[in-house]
């Protein structure tokens, strides 16, 4: 492997800087060695003759495998922009009280009342178990992959389903509006 990745010799400028940059290329060396490259010995490459594939690969093919990766997870930018957002929004609903919960016109989604002229409509599912009358005000809420989930005061919750695989028609999951503007999932 040495004599074949510059990365493994000193004093050269294919070293690599950081961890993660050393070990994509060592797997993609590893891919190419095993996979498109022909061995003088076996007469086929590693992964056919251990009957792992029955064909030769090409470098286009790894590439394709990288770039259906990549489509999967999402972004930097992207991710940056949802904790940021997701980050405004938990701040926003910390402390209010939420009023009630009702079905909004078809196609409007479920519309979350809150105290001080604040309002969330979600289009997705909603899960909630609200405690008794007079204790509905949100102590923290917590956003993760599949859901926001609002934390209320003896024990309560309101959960909304954030899951776009199960919701792919949808276009905006949530909307929460309250005097100092929107906050809009889509």
């Amino acid at each position: 492997m040495r004599m074949h990745m510059r990365r493994f010799t000193r004093l050269t400028n294919g070293f690599s800087k950081k961890i993660e940059a050393h070990a994509n290329a060592v797997a993609l060396h590893f891919m190419y060695y095993n996979f498109v490259r022909i061995h003088a010995t076996l007469r086929v490459t590693p992964a056919m003759a251990a009957g792992v594939t029955n064909r030769l690969w090409e470098i286009a093919d790894i590439v394709a495998l990288i770039e259906a990766k990549e489509a999967e997870k999402p972004t930097a930018r992207s991710l940056q922009k949802e904790v940021k957002m997701a980050r405004a929004l938990v701040e926003r609903l910390i402390g209010r009280r939420i009023e009630r919960i009702q079905n909004s016109e078809p196609g409007y989604g479920i519309g979350i009342i809150l105290s001080g002229n604040a309002s969330f409509n979600a289009n997705t599912e909603v899960t909630a178990r609200l405690p008794e009358e007079s204790t509905k005000q949100i102590e923290s809420a917590t956003i993760t992959d599949g859901q926001l989930t609002m934390h209320l005061t003896g024990n309560g919750f309101v959960a909304i389903s954030l899951d776009r695989d199960r919701f792919p028609d949808i276009v905006e999951l949530y909307v929460y509006l309250d005097d100092d503007g929107y906050v809009v999932e889509n």
